[in-house]
Protein backbone atom coordinates (compact mmCIF):
# COMPACT_ATOMS: atom_id res chain seq x y z
CA UNK A 1 0.00 0.00 0.00
CA UNK A 2 2.33 2.31 0.84
CA UNK A 3 4.13 1.90 -2.68
CA UNK A 4 0.45 2.55 -4.30
CA UNK A 5 0.60 6.03 -2.29
CA UNK A 6 3.55 6.97 -3.36
CA UNK A 7 3.21 5.93 -6.93
CA UNK A 8 -1.10 7.46 -7.45
CA UNK A 9 -2.17 4.34 -7.44
CA UNK A 10 -3.84 4.59 -4.34
CA UNK A 11 -5.59 7.53 -4.85
CA UNK A 12 -6.45 6.27 -9.13
CA UNK A 13 -7.78 3.03 -7.12
CA UNK A 14 -10.94 5.11 -5.39
CA UNK A 15 -11.67 6.91 -8.85
CA UNK A 16 -11.82 3.09 -10.50
CA UNK A 17 -14.00 1.15 -7.94
CA UNK A 18 -17.02 -0.20 -9.35
CA UNK A 19 -19.86 -0.66 -7.48
CA UNK A 20 -20.08 -4.37 -8.33
CA UNK A 21 -17.32 -4.36 -6.01
CA UNK A 22 -18.40 -2.20 -3.03
CA UNK A 23 -21.41 -4.60 -3.24
CA UNK A 24 -19.43 -7.68 -2.88
CA UNK A 25 -17.19 -5.88 -0.08
CA UNK A 26 -20.12 -4.32 2.01
CA UNK A 27 -22.71 -8.37 2.29
CA UNK A 28 -19.45 -10.13 3.29
CA UNK A 29 -19.36 -7.11 5.96
CA UNK A 30 -23.07 -7.18 6.61
CA UNK A 31 -22.63 -10.85 6.81
CA UNK A 32 -20.19 -11.16 9.38
CA UNK A 33 -20.89 -7.90 11.49
CA UNK A 34 -25.00 -7.48 11.27
CA UNK A 35 -27.75 -9.50 12.49
CA UNK A 36 -29.39 -12.41 9.94
CA UNK A 37 -32.35 -10.85 8.67
CA UNK A 38 -30.75 -7.39 8.34
CA UNK A 39 -28.18 -9.16 6.03
CA UNK A 40 -31.17 -10.37 3.90
CA UNK A 41 -32.67 -7.33 3.77
CA UNK A 42 -28.98 -6.08 2.63
CA UNK A 43 -29.32 -8.38 -0.21
CA UNK A 44 -32.46 -7.41 -1.48
CA UNK A 45 -31.47 -4.05 -1.35
CA UNK A 46 -28.08 -4.48 -2.91
CA UNK A 47 -29.50 -6.44 -5.68
CA UNK A 48 -31.63 -3.72 -6.45
CA UNK A 49 -29.46 -0.94 -6.72
CA UNK A 50 -27.25 -3.11 -8.87
CA UNK A 51 -29.54 -3.48 -11.55
CA UNK A 52 -29.83 0.66 -11.77
CA UNK A 53 -26.09 1.20 -10.50
CA UNK A 54 -24.49 -1.27 -12.71
CA UNK A 55 -21.46 -0.68 -14.60
CA UNK A 56 -21.40 2.65 -12.61
CA UNK A 57 -17.79 3.87 -10.85
CA UNK A 58 -18.62 4.98 -7.25
CA UNK A 59 -17.03 8.53 -8.20
CA UNK A 60 -20.13 8.45 -11.29
CA UNK A 61 -22.47 7.86 -8.56
CA UNK A 62 -24.05 11.72 -7.86
CA UNK A 63 -27.21 12.75 -5.65
CA UNK A 64 -29.26 13.23 -9.01
CA UNK A 65 -28.66 9.71 -10.26
CA UNK A 66 -29.41 8.79 -6.35
CA UNK A 67 -32.86 10.94 -6.71
CA UNK A 68 -33.35 9.02 -10.30
CA UNK A 69 -32.96 5.50 -8.69
CA UNK A 70 -36.39 6.95 -6.39
CA UNK A 71 -38.31 7.82 -9.05
CA UNK A 72 -37.68 4.44 -11.03
CA UNK A 73 -37.82 2.02 -7.77
CA UNK A 74 -40.93 3.52 -6.85
CA UNK A 75 -42.65 1.89 -9.46
CA UNK A 76 -42.29 -1.11 -8.46
CA UNK A 77 -42.31 -1.27 -4.72
CA UNK A 78 -43.68 1.52 -1.76
CA UNK A 79 -41.61 3.85 -0.55
CA UNK A 80 -40.36 2.18 2.70
CA UNK A 81 -38.78 -0.13 0.50
CA UNK A 82 -36.98 2.16 -1.17
CA UNK A 83 -36.38 4.10 1.95
CA UNK A 84 -34.76 0.79 2.86
CA UNK A 85 -32.42 0.93 -0.49
CA UNK A 86 -31.48 4.40 0.73
CA UNK A 87 -29.93 3.46 3.63
CA UNK A 88 -28.09 0.45 2.26
CA UNK A 89 -26.77 2.67 -0.07
CA UNK A 90 -26.07 5.28 2.34
CA UNK A 91 -23.92 2.57 4.25
CA UNK A 92 -22.18 1.10 1.24
CA UNK A 93 -20.73 4.59 0.74
CA UNK A 94 -19.85 5.59 4.07
CA UNK A 95 -18.08 1.67 4.20
CA UNK A 96 -16.93 2.86 1.54
CA UNK A 97 -15.30 6.07 2.88
CA UNK A 98 -13.52 3.79 5.18
CA UNK A 99 -12.13 1.39 3.20
CA UNK A 100 -10.64 4.19 0.79
CA UNK A 101 -12.77 3.34 -2.06
CA UNK A 102 -14.75 6.47 -2.45
CA UNK A 103 -14.34 10.12 -0.88
CA UNK A 104 -17.69 10.95 -0.79
CA UNK A 105 -21.02 10.05 0.08
CA UNK A 106 -23.26 11.00 -2.71
CA UNK A 107 -26.55 10.04 -0.44
CA UNK A 108 -25.96 12.34 1.97
CA UNK A 109 -27.86 15.34 0.32
CA UNK A 110 -30.90 12.85 -0.80
CA UNK A 111 -34.01 12.92 1.48
CA UNK A 112 -36.05 9.53 2.54
CA UNK A 113 -39.39 9.39 0.81
CA UNK A 114 -42.40 10.00 3.24
CA UNK A 115 -43.58 6.67 4.53
CA UNK A 116 -47.84 5.93 5.15
CA UNK A 117 -48.06 5.86 8.65
CA UNK A 118 -49.29 2.84 10.21
CA UNK A 119 -51.94 2.76 12.93
CA UNK A 120 -50.25 1.35 16.23
CA UNK A 121 -52.62 -0.96 17.33
CA UNK A 122 -53.26 -1.24 20.84
CA UNK A 123 -55.18 -3.83 22.69
CA UNK A 124 -57.52 -3.26 25.35
CA UNK A 125 -58.34 -4.24 28.67
CA UNK A 126 -60.86 -6.37 27.62
CA UNK A 127 -59.08 -8.18 24.88
CA UNK A 128 -55.59 -8.57 27.00
CA UNK A 129 -57.88 -10.55 29.10
CA UNK A 130 -59.77 -12.23 25.71
CA UNK A 131 -55.96 -13.55 24.46
CA UNK A 132 -54.95 -14.44 28.06
CA UNK A 133 -57.98 -16.38 28.49
CA UNK A 134 -58.15 -18.10 25.01
CA UNK A 135 -54.14 -19.01 25.93
CA UNK A 136 -54.93 -20.42 28.96
CA UNK A 137 -58.32 -22.67 26.87
CA UNK A 138 -55.90 -23.74 24.09
CA UNK A 139 -52.60 -24.12 25.18
CA UNK A 140 -51.45 -26.66 27.84
CA UNK A 141 -47.81 -24.94 28.48
CA UNK A 142 -47.42 -21.88 30.60
CA UNK A 143 -44.34 -20.82 29.15
CA UNK A 144 -46.48 -19.66 26.05
CA UNK A 145 -48.93 -17.79 28.89
CA UNK A 146 -45.46 -16.39 30.16
CA UNK A 147 -44.33 -15.30 26.83
CA UNK A 148 -47.32 -13.21 25.81
CA UNK A 149 -47.35 -11.04 29.40
CA UNK A 150 -44.15 -10.39 29.17
CA UNK A 151 -44.77 -9.08 25.79
CA UNK A 152 -47.94 -7.08 26.52
CA UNK A 153 -45.96 -5.82 29.75
CA UNK A 154 -42.88 -4.82 28.33
CA UNK A 155 -42.82 -4.27 24.30
CA UNK A 156 -40.60 -6.44 23.89
CA UNK A 157 -40.49 -8.51 20.55
CA UNK A 158 -40.20 -12.22 20.17
CA UNK A 159 -36.61 -12.26 19.46
CA UNK A 160 -35.93 -10.12 22.68
CA UNK A 161 -38.27 -12.50 24.94
CA UNK A 162 -36.25 -15.49 23.56
CA UNK A 163 -32.63 -14.24 24.31
CA UNK A 164 -33.20 -13.11 27.72
CA UNK A 165 -31.12 -15.20 29.64
CA UNK A 166 -31.58 -15.71 33.36
CA UNK A 167 -28.87 -12.97 34.30
CA UNK A 168 -30.45 -10.42 32.17
CA UNK A 169 -33.87 -10.26 34.79
CA UNK A 170 -32.85 -8.18 37.63
CA UNK A 171 -35.32 -9.22 40.29
CA UNK A 172 -33.63 -7.14 42.90
CA UNK A 173 -34.03 -3.82 41.09
CA UNK A 174 -37.03 -4.87 39.07
CA UNK A 175 -35.15 -4.36 35.20
CA UNK A 176 -34.77 -6.67 32.39
CA UNK A 177 -31.88 -6.14 31.02
CA UNK A 178 -32.07 -6.91 26.94
CA UNK A 179 -29.14 -6.97 25.05
CA UNK A 180 -30.43 -9.35 21.55
CA UNK A 181 -32.19 -6.10 19.82
CA UNK A 182 -33.00 -5.55 16.42
CA UNK A 183 -30.68 -2.35 16.00
CA UNK A 184 -27.83 -3.91 18.42
CA UNK A 185 -28.67 -1.34 20.84
CA UNK A 186 -28.90 -2.76 24.13
CA UNK A 187 -31.38 -1.22 26.68
CA UNK A 188 -33.26 -1.78 30.46
CA UNK A 189 -36.82 -1.96 30.93
CA UNK A 190 -38.25 -1.23 34.01
CA UNK A 191 -40.42 -4.27 35.34
CA UNK A 192 -44.21 -3.57 36.29
CA UNK A 193 -46.34 -4.84 39.44
CA UNK A 194 -47.13 -8.05 37.45
CA UNK A 195 -44.00 -9.13 37.66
Amino acid sequence: MIHEIASGKYESRKKNVLIEELVKQYLEYSNVNKRYKSYLSNITSANALLKFFKGKRLNEIHPFMVERYKKERLKTVKPASVNRDLACLKHMFSMAIVWNFAEGNPTKKVKLLKEEQRDVKVLTREKEKELLDALGIHHNSRHVKDIVITALNTGMRQMEIFCLLKESVDFKNRMIHVTHTKNWEIRDIPMNKLY
